[in-house]
């Protein structure tokens, strides 16, 4: 327990991640909030190794939901939204729950400053994402937007590699587990980028005027989902 080298923090955009769940018909994706249009939201903070590997469930130590609230339930509705389920619904809880079962038990931090870190240092998203909501960025532009090249993995959709998906960056890590500055990323995680020299912004499918895709969008049960690492 908060024996590792750095964290690998992984951020989403809703209206990919929506898309690529369309068939489930999810709250959030069905009624998002604005802000998710503009800024990407948290996945995890993930302890990793150098090496590649990452520890997971490290302790027994249950889930405790009433952190959520001492933090602040807005904060996490905002920035680390479960876009499946309505808030206050059964179920609302478990993205965070499995957030820290998994990784959070690893990171040597109480739930509480683990969650509280986390939503502390989750990246401003740069405004050439809100500028482009619906269109397309060169991901040279992106890539610089987060640092360069050697800061951050810009992770597409499996199938076409052209939609933004997932931004990852990587965090220093102090004695007990805090999260420092950010770093460089190892080259295994560099590797993770997969998007072409063009990146489409895509909007949420249920936007007025939705154009991105809607040649071929139906609700066909088909499910592109981004490949998950952690």
């Amino acid at each position: 327990m908060g024996d590792f080298d750095l964290y690998i923090m992984s951020m989403s955009f809703q209206p990919e991640y929506c898309y690529q769940h369309r068939k489930y018909e999810y709250y959030y994706c069905e009624n998002p909030k604005d802000t998710w249009r503009y800024n990407l939201t948290l996945h995890g903070l993930w302890p990793e190794y150098n090496e590649g590997s990452y520890p997971q469930t490290c302790t027994t130590e249950k889930f405790d939901e009433a952190v959520v609230y001492e933090i602040g339930l807005g904060r996490f509705e905002t920035y680390w939204v479960n876009s499946k389920v309505k808030a206050g619904e059964e179920g609302y809880t478990d993205f965070w729950e499995h957030e820290w079962s998994k990784h959070g038990t690893c990171s040597g931090l109480g739930q509480y400053n683990y969650f509280d870190l986390t939503l502390g240092n989750i990246l401003k998203t740069p405004s050439i994402v809100s500028d482009n909501y619906g269109g397309t960025v060169a991901k040279v532009d992106l890539v610089d937007a987060y640092g360069g090249p050697s800061m951050v993995a810009i992770v597409c959709d499996t199938s076409s590699k052209k939609y933004l998906s997932e931004v990852r960056v990587c965090f220093g890590v102090e004695e007990g587990g805090v999260p420092t500055e950010r770093i460089e990323c190892p080259e295994h995680v560099l590797d993770e980028g997969n998007c072409g020299d063009e990146i489409h912004v895509d909007k949420f499918y249920v936007d007025e005027n939705y154009s991105s895709r809607q040649k071929t969008f139906v609700r066909t049960g088909k499910d592109d989902s981004v490949s998950m690492v952690q």
